[in-house]
């Protein structure tokens, strides 16, 4: 079931104004860690739900496609390939604690 009952009714202002409210501000990269792992890697839906969106993210092929080059095809395409490889570095290696500073 869709979690944002103002989207399911067709309105997508009220789905981000739920998006904005249910946002907790102070995260912690460990926070991110876990909340993407949770999502995506927690049911066999997020894990579907990811291998889309990687796939449509152009991770594992080119995304220039073959023929005559189109900059700004290749700009979108990268752009879209960006946030795979975000999503993909975020849930790939467990952020490290940062040292405490020292007095000296």
């Amino acid at each position: 079931m869709w979690p944002f009952r103002q989207f399911r009714e067709g309105n997508p202002n009220d789905l981000f104004r739920e998006l904005a409210a249910a946002s907790v501000g102070d995260r912690t990269p460990m926070d991110v860690y876990r909340d993407f792992r949770a999502v995506f890697l927690g049911t066999e839906q997020g894990k579907r739900v990811l291998n889309d969106i990687l796939t449509w993210c152009h991770l594992g092929h080119s995304s220039i496609k073959p023929g005559p080059v189109d900059p700004y095809a290749v700009m979108a395409s990268e752009g879209e390939r960006r946030i795979g490889l975000r999503i993909q570095t975020v849930m790939s290696a467990e952020p490290t604690a940062k040292p405490k500073q020292q007095n000296r």
